[in-house]
């Protein structure tokens, strides 16, 4: 897992919850180009960033103690797919009696097949991409406590996922 500060979880026993930290988002995606632009959208939104490139490294960050509130959880991964990082997130919430945090699906599949498994396994919403920097404003405001969007000028039409 990589983060854009100087790791707040890295001094964080295996397996100790942390509290959320607002503000910040772990991002779970295998595409470094999708997680590069994610990135700079988020950061540009005053949102820090974690990242996991596959669903095992961000079960492991979440393990690790990890404090991001809000995961957006690619679906499509090497190793450990999204759907399979989520219930066992899920499954560890309820073991160690920790409070729930919000999974996002952010997803190129836009079936409404795809959506209710995502839901069924424990995701909270679906984002599909490409992301827009105004779909993520309307994400951050609704799945992220406290988040409160900076003023911006308008985004270039290059700013999508």
């Amino acid at each position: 897992m990589h983060s854009t500060r100087d790791s707040k979880s890295a001094s964080v026993a295996p397996g100790t919850p942390t509290a959320p930290t607002l503000n910040r988002v772990l991002v779970v995606e295998d595409n470094v180009v999708q997680l590069r632009l994610m990135m700079f959208l988020l950061k540009r939104l005053g949102v820090e960033v974690a990242l996991a490139q596959n669903g095992q490294q961000g079960f492991e960050a979440i393990l690790g103690g990890e404090p991001a509130p809000l995961i957006l959880m690619d679906l499509h991964m090497p190793r450990f797919d999204g759907i399979g990082a989520t219930e066992q997130i899920r499954q560890w919430e309820k073991k160690n009696n920790v409070p729930r945090r919000t999974i996002v699906a952010v997803t190129a599949n836009t079936y409404e097949e795809d959506r209710l498994r995502c839901l069924n396994a424990g995701m909270d919403d679906v984002a599909f991409k490409p992301v827009s920097q105004q779909s993520l404003i309307k994400l951050l405001t609704q799945w992220l406590p406290g988040y409160t969007p900076p003023a911006l000028p308008d985004a270039p039409a290059s700013s999508t996922l």
